[in-house]
Order: structure tokens, then C-alpha cells, then sequence
């Protein structure tokens, strides 16, 4: 049998309105023994959590798509993590194309409505 591996089974990452770059979590997953991690974007890079009544838009879109695929990216360059695609009300179905492990889909009750 090979060496173990631990999973960290949920880690927002992420560069645009959240300072959360994998280059600060990897050396912390490390000196955790941990080997493989559940990457997400952050919800900061996904939609505006502080407005309820929050309504998507172009530039909001594009956050999502860049947040999303910095953890591909993250992937491609070799790294052990599981990158998940944040889903929001666009349900950019395009996107399920691409090679994400999982899918994180759902929200807390004091945030913004998923259509």
C-alpha cells in the first residue's frame, strides 16, 4: 500500500477581491502534512455577499470566470489540488465542460438568492 494521502476537503483560494493565493495555503498545507486540497474560489470573487439584493452583471461574470479559472490554472501547473467550479445564477453551463473535480453550489441564508 502507498503512502497516505490527507485531503483538505475545503479551501477558498483565490487573487482578485480576496487576498488568498495558493503560493500563502501551499506551504501551510505542507507543514500540515496535508497532501491534496479541495480548492474553491472565494465568494468575494463570485457575487457581492453584503448585498442582498445583489443583481449579476458583465463585470461580475468576468470575476467569476477568472476566479474559477485560476484554480484550473493551479492544476494545470501540477499542483495537488481538486479545483471545484463556484456556480452562480448564470449557470455558465460552458464551464462543466472543463476539468473541474466538483461543484460548489449553495449559499448561506443572509446572502444573496440563487435564482
Amino acid at each position: 500500500m502507498g503512502a497516505a494521502r490527507i485531503i483538505d476537503s475545503h479551501i477558498h483560494c483565490g487573487v482578485q477581491h480576496s487576498d488568498l493565493p495558493f503560493a500563502e495555503i501551499a506551504p501551510l498545507l505542507r507543514e500540515a502534512g496535508i497532501t491534496d486540497a479541495c480548492l474553491f474560489a472565494p465568494v468575494e470573487d463570485i457575487y457581492d455577499r453584503d448585498d442582498f439584493h445583489f443583481q449579476d452583471n458583465t463585470h461580475w461574470q468576468q470575476a467569476r470566470r477568472a476566479a474559477n479559472h485560476y484554480l484550473l490554472d493551479l492544476a494545470d501547473q501540477g499542483e495537488a489540488i481538486f479545483p471545484y467550479l463556484f456556480v452562480w445564477n448564470d449557470f455558465a453551463v460552458e464551464e462543466l465542460r472543463r476539468p473541474y473535480r466538483g461543484i460548489k453550489w449553495h449559499r448561506h441564508s443572509y446572502e444573496p438568492v440563487y435564482h
